[in-house]
């Protein structure tokens, strides 16, 4: 099997794709290294990019929320429902994508808000408190290295060439992982394709995008 890649050796991967020296502990103690602080104060923020950028299945949760018995809904919605704490972004609310409910559902301050009795939520989940790699795959990993190499590459470089280039390595990684299907289940470029036709409502591509099949424009129905 695989050896588990650690927090220690992504945060070694990040910095070898900024050309850096490797650190020995992650996070370090002691007197702590500027790299080291970098490292510590964006890996929150990478992990969260990466995960609103992916609806993976590992991260996945399926709810059922009850009205809270306390808040009052504002703006003419008929209940407040409690927003669950590790929600990092909706995909379903009731059966219906997010997209097409958002005009009916809305998220105010720690509750969303709604006309129904109960519901039915679908959302990516953060799968750590933001401080740690635990919980994550480890499929996944190499794509937060490149990310937290990323949001670091100005601090401890001072390159933006190299801020240019990670930020296209990290595009082209999120997207072969998405073509590949490699641990979302979202269908890859076949659903892609069909999100958005769904999205522009016409029933063909909206403009402005490129059709992932050889620019063909024959609706592939699920």
């Amino acid at each position: 099997s695989e050896k588990t890649m650690t927090d220690l050796d992504i945060a070694n991967y990040a910095l070898g794709l900024l050309g850096q020296y490797k650190i020995q502990s992650y996070p370090e103690t002691g007197k702590k290294s500027v790299e080291g602080q970098a490292l510590e104060a964006y890996l929150p923020f990478a992990i969260q990019d990466v995960m609103i950028d992916g609806e993976w299945n590992f991260a996945r949760k399926r709810v059922i929320i009850e009205p809270s018995p306390t808040e009052v809904a504002a703006f003419g919605y008929h209940n407040a429902f409690p927003k669950p704490d590790d929600l990092v972004t909706i995909i379903s609310v009731n059966g219906e994508p997010w997209n097409i409910q958002a005009q009916f559902v809305q998220i105010e301050g720690e509750f969303i808000l709604a006309n129904v009795d109960q519901l039915r939520l679908v959302y990516i989940a953060a799968p750590t408190d933001g401080t740690t790699l635990q919980g994550i795959p480890d499929q996944l990993k190499p794509l937060i290295g490149i990310r937290w190499a990323y949001l670091t590459c100005v601090r401890i470089t001072n390159n933006i060439e190299l801020y240019n280039m990670i930020a296209d390595m990290y595009q082209r990684e999120l997207h072969r992982m998405r073509d590949n299907d490699f641990i979302n289940n979202t269908g890859g470029r076949f659903n892609y394709r069909n999100k958005l036709m769904s999205q522009s409502t016409w029933g063909r591509y909206p403009f402005g995008t490129t059709a992932p099949y050889q620019g063909s424009y024959t609706y592939i129905p699920d």
